[in-house]
This record gives C-alpha cells, structure tokens and sequence, in this order.
C-alpha cells in the first residue's frame, strides 16, 4: 500500500488545508504498518517533490513559488514560469525546478517489490533534495 503526498512534511503558503490532509496521510499510514504489519503487509507513503505535470505546471502554481520567494507575479505566464523555474531551481540541491515524472517511478518500483519486504511504516521522499530543508 502506498500513499502520495508532497505537502505532509512542511507548510504551504495559501494551502493549510491541503498540508493538513497530507500530514493526516503520514499518520493513517503509520497506524496502518502498525494495524496491518502482523498480515505481512507492508505500509509506506511516497513523497514526491514538484512533479513536472500540467497541475504543477500552471499560472497559479508560478504565482504562488513567486510569491514565497517574496517578489510579485507580472502576470504574464511566460515570464512568471521562467521565474518561478529559475526560484525552484535554485533552492533545490539538485538544481531542478520540477522533477521529471519518470524519476519518481524507481522508488514506486523498489517500495512495490519483494527488495522492500522489511520496509514498512516509513515516507520515501523522492524531491530533487527539497527534503534536506525538512527538519522534522
């Protein structure tokens, strides 16, 4: 059993809610290795970073990585997106703005395989190295 989640490991500016829900998924999975650990059923949530997909990749999200950087969207969509890449970019260890779809899928891969039998009851955080701002 997996669980997706971005959010469940630090705040989102204008997303309370959305955090909210994905710290609920950290603990429901938790309870679940614990619950379902005694059937040989293994339980692990998938934190993936900013994947590169057409919900991350919109005028609402640019606007919203411009202003946690502290600066104002222009409104144009071309530019707010070469300045929002530009931000992510750099914050990111690894220096990508959005991670590529198929750089996800080795860990869902690993966590689905007999290789990952002993694992259960942890987040795997597939982030291009936002997880290193992560303290708790």
């Amino acid at each position: 059993m997996q669980a997706w989640l971005t959010q469940g490991q630090h705040g989102t500016l204008n997303g309370a809610a959305y955090s909210a829900s994905k710290w609920g998924i950290l603990g429901l999975m938790k309870s679940a290795a614990l619950e379902f650990g005694k059937h040989r059923i293994t339980v692990n949530a998938l934190v993936p970073g900013l994947i590169d997909t057409a919900l991350t990749r919109h005028e609402d999200r640019y606007a919203q990585m411009i202003q946690v950087a502290g600066k104002e969207p222009s409104n144009d969509a071309a530019q707010d997106e070469t300045v929002a890449a530009a931000g992510s970019a750099a914050k990111l260890p690894l220096g990508l703005p959005w991670l590529p779809p198929e750089g996800i899928a080795p860990a869902v891969v690993f966590l689905a395989s007999d290789a990952a039998a002993l694992v259960s009851g942890t987040s795997v955080a597939v982030t291009g190295g936002d997880s290193a701002n992560v303290t708790a």
